[in-house]
């Protein structure tokens, strides 16, 4: 005997420690109850050192032989802690030997986890019935049943439902269900009684048919609840008295036609457990630990028991809750098949882990102990390491896999179950009901508040995809009946009505964020166009900016990007202030802690950005609105970016192209927005628009050209004659100038070709509009077209008149964006030697005085505003400098920033000058963006509206945007000065030096 208690102590240390208590419970009774079974001549008709084949049999053996309670108490305990090991060792082998001989592991892991259900439900009922046979009088004969509710191969716990037929008789019943619940938590399993928490007695383990009845009568209640019950398989106890429960309490929540049925419990039902299973969808995936059953078993579950109920199937099983769905459903069998594969794995993978390690449902993955354990859950299902990847990242990778696909399924399931919704709902039905508006007929109650009403009975349930659907039903008609009732109403009885809907929605902000939004799109044909607006203010109320509130905001956003951008696009400046505010509250998940970043940022954006901005951040987010996912990961933005470009550069049809064209242009503006609102440097953010800018411009003319050919059907080649050059701060590579300043160069006086250019540049010219861009052609007020020649250009700067130095400074500072090598050589001859270097004494001149005259005119004309542009100091005399330089020293380099980092290596002597005016001329530069993103398309800065700009800086926000006006001031005043200071005392004086 010893050396087969030894060997089964050695077969269990692979199992994990909380086995221990049974062979301990074993090696302290064995002799005794070895001793008595021997005594009654019964030793061989009980197993102990093999897996028994009838545990109800030998049980009853076993019950007979103890003489005391406590007797009879320790034999059945350590009989069952004998098979309770047998079982799970002999399942463990078999498993080992089929994931090694059989390829097909799914079936191998699906046989495994079923035939240990089985085996675990017969053990445990036999213990159970024996139990309850000590503990119940003799004479008890009121019939009750015992009903598990939970997964059958659970060993943590045991989740039990307890039908009795008479309350009155209830107290000896419960008192032998806590005797027999603390002996299996002592000796066995604890028993867990969820059900009986809900319903009847808080005291008592069981509840009565009527006393169900009683409670979910009122309401569909804790669909949770629901679900265990439709779950619900006998273990012991009354047969009848279980079908009559079925009958009358679990039938009600299928899709049946019986004339007794009442739909709103089917219905009820599947708007909570679709919500439910909804929300395990949303649900993101923690980083650093996995949940077998929080990932994905009860996310499938609540998808197969909702099916299970609109194809009336009475299967408990999951496994065979799939088989039928595979034969009612075969239009979805596919799906099925994917599930159950996402199933049997996530199933088996929890059990052995339970069986194995830990009675645990979270399992951390980034420790080296974890590692160790979860290697030997690997090595039970079968995973080898191969090279050098081990087994343990092959099961980790399956996981996440089969995670996955469980979701991409369930996602791909719920349209169809929300269309049976649709097709049976009583709501849907009440809202469908045409009221009567012609002959004598009479109308039929108020809908707003027979609608409210009905959905009291659903309180609790958070999936209303269906009836949004309905509102929206033939451009809203239903849903402008609805809101007509309602304004029907005495101004108390409305708020009271719109309250209402605002405790319907509060559930879901899903149902809120559609319901508001259907108001505000069809506001202009409702009787009250401003209703949205009650119900937005009604909502603020209601939200306290809780971490709860936030955990939720976030999940939607996570999942429903544009329902919630469309929501909060709707909302006045100050409710998206108070929503931001509202993101304050930590999140407790911290998964959800980027998409909470994200709302918040999206928020930022809405409430401080210019309509400057918001025109392409809207264009850009409507068209795809998927971006949402990335607003603020600049990275993933610029490689989206990239991705475009080659969808621009692969496309062929011209028409097509220009679409793509007008995309990439608006993205491009938007990605390179955000970079600078997320604080990326000024020159970083000029390179990088101007990168953007001149591909757009280069591929416009080049579709023009290519749509011009494709027109005439034939090619004029201009070779090197044509050049199109942007001037002005475009040339000098600002960002987020409002318009392109153009000048559009040929280098020929052909006519053909003067002609054919022409046509090129007025198709570019209607796209640059039709994206928003304003193009000014510099030049074309002299010629009288979009083209100059050589020869014209030639001409108008040989002209002594003193209003030619405007012209010569943006030939100056034209930077050649299409055309040729060849072109630009002969253009810095024959045009900028010429007629601008040559005289470059006479152009400086001309920009000093240029320069004194306006600051004399700002002197004498002070508005109010802070203008970075033209203020003494700004950046139009920095700009102005640089192109003294430019003409003095002859640098052709066109950005700012590059030539004021050259200045600072030519002109040694004032290296720390022109650092400091580098310096300045970067925070002038980067406020100029910010303030076209944050106000509008202006360099000046009111009183008015610098809050907009600090909340996009590291200024304090003030009470009062006069207080704000104050700070910056103060700041750009004092840049100001550092910069007319080196321009008057260093720069000007040594003009002539330089």
């Amino acid at each position: 005997m010893d050396v087969y208690l030894d060997r089964l102590k050695s077969r269990s240390e692979v199992l994990g420690n909380h086995y221990y208590k049974y062979i301990n419970f074993i090696d302290t009774n064995l002799d005794k109850f070895m001793g008595r079974l021997e005594k009654e001549g019964v030793i061989e008709r009980v197993h102990l050192w093999v897996t028994a084949h009838d545990y109800k049999q030998e049980m009853s053996t076993i019950f007979q032989v103890g003489t005391t309670l406590n007797e009879k108490l320790t034999d059945l305990g350590c009989y069952f802690a004998f098979q309770f090991l047998q079982m799970n060792l002999s399942a463990l082998d078999a498993l080992m030997l089929e994931v090694t001989t059989n390829p097909d592991k799914h079936s191998v892991y699906k046989r495994f986890m079923l035939r240990v259900g089985h085996d675990f439900r017969r053990l445990t009922a036999a213990y159970m019935k024996h139990l309850m046979a000590l503990f119940l009088p003799e004479d008890y004969k009121h019939q009750f049943v015992f009903m598990g509710v939970g997964t059958r191969s659970d060993q943590d716990d045991i989740d039990i439902g307890v039908i009795d037929q008479d309350p009155n008789d209830r107290d000896i019943l419960n008192k032998a269900i806590g005797k027999m619940s603390g002996e299996m938590l002592k000796r066995a399993i604890c028993l867990h009684f969820h059900l009986s928490e809900h319903v009847g007695s808080v005291t008592s383990y069981s509840a009565s048919i009527d006393e169900y009845l009683e409670l979910l009568n009122k309401e569909i209640h804790d669909f949770v609840i629901i679900t265990e019950m439709l779950g619900g398989a006998r273990i012991l106890g009354s047969r009848s008295l279980f079908f009559e429960f079925r009958r009358k309490v679990g039938l009600r929540y299928y899709n049946t036609s019986s004339i007794y049925r009442d739909a709103r419990f089917h219905e009820g039902y599947l708007r909570g457990i679709l919500g439910e299973t909804r929300s395990f969808i949303l649900r993101e995936l923690s980083r650093d630990r996995i949940s077998p059953k929080g990932d994905g078993l009860r996310m499938i579950k609540a998808g197969l028991f909702a099916a299970k109920t609109i194809f009336n199937l009475r299967q408990v099983n999951a496994w065979a809750i799939l088989g039928e769905l595979k034969i009612h459903d075969k239009s979805r069998i596919h799906f099925y098949e994917q599930l159950e594969s996402s199933l049997t794995f996530l199933e088996i993978f929890r059990y052995l882990y339970q069986l194995l390690v830990a009675q645990e449902e979270e399992i951390f993955i980034n420790d080296k102990t974890s590692i160790n354990h979860l290697s030997i859950v690997a090595e039970s299902m079968g995973f080898k390491s191969v090279g050098v990847a081990n087994a343990t990242e092959f099961l980790i990778t399956e996981y996440y896999k089969n995670i996955q696909i469980a979701k991409e399924t369930m996602s791909q399931l719920l349209p169809g179950s929300e269309s049976h919704l649709q097709s049976i709902s009583v709501l849907g039905k009440i809202l469908r009901h045409k009221k009567a508006t012609t002959g004598k007929e009479k109308r039929i109650g108020n809908l707003a508040i027979r609608f409210l009403g009905e959905t009291r009975f659903f309180r609790g349930t958070r999936f209303w995809d269906d009836i949004i659907n309905v509102f929206e039903y033939k451009d809203a008609q239903i849903l402008k009946r609805l809101i007509n009732d309602l304004c029907s109403l005495s101004e108390e009885k409305r708020m009271e009505v719109l309250q209402g809907y605002i405790d319907w929605g509060w559930n879901t902000f899903i149902a809120t964020f559609s319901f508001i939004i259907l108001l505000y799109k069809h506001r202009k044909s409702l009787r009250d166009c401003d209703i949205y607006k009650k119900f937005n203010e009604l909502f603020f109320e209601r939200v306290r900016g809780t971490e709860e509130e936030a955990q939720r905001l976030s999940i939607v956003f996570t999942h429903y990007p544009r329902l919630v951008y469309e929501y909060t696009s709707l909302l006045t400046e100050s409710q998206q202030r108070k929503f931001f505010s509202w993101l304050d509250s930590n999140v407790w998940d911290p998964e959800v802690l980027p998409a909470r970043d994200r709302l918040r940022f999206l928020l930022k954006l809405q409430y401080a950005t210019s309509k400057y901005f918001k025109r392409v951040m809207n264009n850009v987010i409507n068209e795809n609105p998927e971006y949402l996912h990335f607003i603020n990961n600049v990275d993933r933005l610029s490689l989206i970016g990239k991705g475009m470009l080659a969808e621009v550069e692969r496309t062929k049809v011209t028409k097509l192209k220009f679409n793509s064209l007008k995309t990439f242009y608006n993205f491009q503006f938007f990605k390179v927005g955000i970079e600078t609102l997320l604080g990326t440097p000024s020159q970083t953010v000029a390179l990088h628009f101007s990168e953007f800018a001149d591909t757009y411009l280069r591929l416009l003319f080049d579709t023009s050209k290519q749509e011009i050919d494709e027109l005439y059907s034939h090619t004029l080649q201009t070779k090197d004659l044509l050049g199109v050059f942007v001037t002005g701060g475009r040339g000098q590579m600002l960002a987020f100038d409002d318009d392109f300043d153009l000048i559009i160069l040929i280098n020929s006086d052909d006519p053909i070709v003067h002609r054919y250019c022409c046509t090129i540049i007025s198709r570019m010219h209607k796209e640059l509009v039709k994206s928003g861009v304003l193009p000014h052609y510099r030049l074309a007020e002299y010629t009288g077209s979009y083209l100059c020649t050589f020869n014209e250009l030639a001409q108008l700067l040989g002209d002594n008149d003193p209003e030619r130095f405007i012209d010569r400074a943006q030939i100056l500072g034209a930077r050649m964006v299409i055309g040729s090598s060849i072109l630009q050589h002969d253009f810095e001859k024959q045009i900028v030697k010429p007629y601008i270097l040559a005289r470059k004494k006479d152009f400086v001149l001309d920009i000093l005085k240029d320069m004194d005259a306006r600051h004399l005119s700002l002197t004498n004309c002070f508005d109010g505003c802070i203008n970075l542009k033209e203020d003494p100091g700004g950046i139009r005399d920095i700009d102005m400098i640089l192109l003294i330089c430019r003409a003095l020293f002859e640098i052709f380099e066109p950005s700012s920033f590059k030539i004021l980092l050259r200045l600072q290596i030519m002109i040694h002597s004032h290296s720390k000058e022109f650092q400091k005016l580098f310096k300045s001329y970067q925070k002038l530069r980067y406020i100029r963006d910010l303030n076209r993103l944050s106000l509008a398309a202006t360099d000046c800065l009111g009183k008015d509206n610098t809050h907009y700009l600090s909340d996009n800086m590291s200024f304090r926000i003030a009470e009062r945007d006069e207080d704000v006006y104050e700070e910056v001031s103060r700041t750009f005043k004092s840049v100001l000065k550092t910069n007319i200071k080196i321009i008057k005392e260093v720069i000007m004086p040594n003009i002539e030096l330089f």
